[in-house]
């Protein structure tokens, strides 16, 4: 599977109409440029970048003119398709975790998995294991159904926040917000896992975009691990999203390497035991306006970091 015949534009949600103007409701300014957008980030003494998630397509020298007119200190793009050549041309700045500045920045590695084709395909082809764990969840008399209560998602948010130390959430009224748009249109649901006392034990954000559904966020109740939720959670959520016409489930991160060591090596694991393949993408760079602020900033950013 080839990057551009995944991740084609009108695929990208967050280039979306839907997620710009959630991103402008939650109060953020959104800048234009001819053919995408990004979010503003707003850095120390007054200074600004720009974060356009998960695009362009493909940079050119026409758009590289409108980011250096922009007035932004630095343009954080992350190209489908770039070659070598244009990261030299473009001087483009890559970010790696020491690099980064202000945090906002996707995963380089994700795990796709084809839904194009027919149930019984789909779950021969997951590792015996998730077979196993959804099959488990559903005998335990878990059930999966959509309700769109950002209150549950929060709550099993936080509970994974505090196990998980490297992990904290967004301000709930990112949610609210994120949700109250994005569910409206039917391009984003929470699926709720509920075990056979009707209470909520795991839960998941998932986007329908174009031909592509997105795992954006999930938690789960420690009490209920047993249960195997989160399991069968992804399962309901792959077959409405087969149902409603995308060709693909996007899970969202993964880590880059086999690494063993790796810190993202269990949510791979768990990931991957959905079958698919894990799709690595150029990365995220920085297109630098001006070289003092930036280097002003991410030094800030790194004493910040070590503090």
């Amino acid at each position: 599977m080839k990057i551009e015949d995944f991740y084609k534009q009108n695929n990208n949600l967050f280039c979306s109409l839907n997620w710009l103007a959630f991103q402008e409701n939650y109060g953020r300014e959104v800048i234009h440029f001819s053919n995408c957008a990004g979010i503003k980030l707003d850095m120390p003494f007054g200074r600004w970048g720009v974060w356009v998630q998960k695009g362009p397509q493909k940079l050119s020298k026409e758009l590289i003119k409108e980011f250096k007119n922009s007035g932004a200190d630095f343009v954080r793009v992350e190209p489908a398709q770039l070659s070598k050549e244009e990261i030299n041309e473009y001087n483009l700045a890559y970010l790696n975790h020491w690099s980064l500045l202000c945090g906002q920045k996707s995963p380089k590695a994700t795990q796709i998995l084809n839904i194009s084709e027919s149930e019984e395909d789909i779950l021969a082809k997951m590792k015996s294991k998730t077979r196993y764990n959804i099959r488990l969840s559903q005998k335990k008399g878990v059930t999966v159904l959509i309700n769109d209560d950002e209150d549950i998602l929060y709550e099993l948010l936080s509970q994974t926040a505090k196990r998980q130390k490297d992990y904290s959430p967004h301000p709930k009224e990112y949610y609210t917000k994120l949700i109250k748009d994005l569910s409206k249109n039917d391009v984003a649901h929470i699926f709720v896992a509920y075990n056979d006392k009707l209470e909520p034990i795991a839960a998941i954000l998932v986007s329908f975009y174009g031909s592509v559904a997105t795992y954006l966020h999930g938690g789960f109740s420690e009490k209920s691990k047993n249960l195997m939720a989160p399991y069968l959670c992804h399962y309901e959520a792959i077959k409405y999203a087969k149902q409603h016409g995308c060709e693909y489930y996007d899970f969202w991160g993964v880590a880059e390497t086999d690494d063993r060591n790796d810190p993202w090596v269990g949510i791979t694991r768990f990931k991957q035991g959905f079958g698919g393949k894990k799709i690595v993408f150029p990365g995220t760079y920085d297109y630098i306006n001006s070289k003092f602020w930036y280097n002003t900033l991410t030094l800030i950013s790194r004493i910040r970091k070590v503090l």
